[in-house]
């Protein structure tokens, strides 16, 4: 209304609140920018985590222990040394997309009725994998991440089964598809890195394969 003459109270009392309103801009300003700069950061060192042009190849051995079904009355009596050779791409340190050949050689079983299977296992995989950082070492230009991994293993095997008396009972050619997930730690430096993978794949011939690698990977 014009010729209004406002109290001392209500001007004092809007501007107080439009202080409040300014120091709230204020807050919020800073944490959108420091939020941005986090993920600038994180941004930045998994741009630093992938070196050269992304791609990378490797090689490991571990050891594989096979989990049977109880029902299935199988007791593992022996099992090998597990192999793998694989290539990847990682665009960024957080992603990666790898192939390879992992080759379990075999392992023995003993069932109920005292037959003996010798299975040879072998195939390819195809999985990606994703991490975040643990740590970072700028001085020595290394970094400590944990990852997770998901696919697919397509494989080749041969059973070969013999009765308690050491006679071959059969030989058998088996071929199937099956999951394989998997964890791990890996060890990033700007040539070429380190990794253990500890993986599980799914229910190949009844038998859930546990697999702990140990591998070495050149960047390139």
């Amino acid at each position: 209304m014009a010729g209004e003459v406002r109290r001392p109270d209500v001007i004092h009392a809007t501007a107080k609140t439009a202080e409040k309103n300014d120091m709230q801009d204020k807050k919020f300003l800073a944490t959108a920018t420091a939020l941005f700069l986090g993920y600038l950061a994180l941004f930045s060192g998994a741009l630093h985590a992938a070196e050269g042009n992304g791609w990378y190849v490797g090689g490991g051995v571990g050891k594989n222990h096979p989990i049977t079904n109880p029902a299935d009355s199988l007791n593992v009596t022996h099992t090998d040394v597990v192999g793998r050779f694989f290539f990847g791409y990682q665009p960024v340190g957080f992603i990666a997309l790898e192939g390879g050949y992992v080759d379990f050689n075999r392992f023995v079983s003993l069932n109920s009725s005292s037959q003996e299977t010798t299975t040879e296992l072998a195939g390819y995989n195809l999985r990606l994998i994703l991490s975040v950082p643990l740590s970072r070492d700028n001085r020595a230009s290394s970094d400590v991440w944990v990852f997770v991994s998901s696919g697919a293993y397509k494989w080749d095997s041969k059973e070969t089964v013999v009765n308690s008396s050491g006679t071959a009972v059969s030989d058998t050619l088996y071929h199937d598809r099956d999951k394989v997930v998997g964890l791990g730690l890996w060890l990033r430096r700007r040539n070429a890195s380190t990794r253990i993978d500890y993986e599980i794949y799914d229910s190949i011939r009844n038998v859930d394969l546990k697999a702990l690698t140990f591998s070495v990977i050149y960047y390139y």
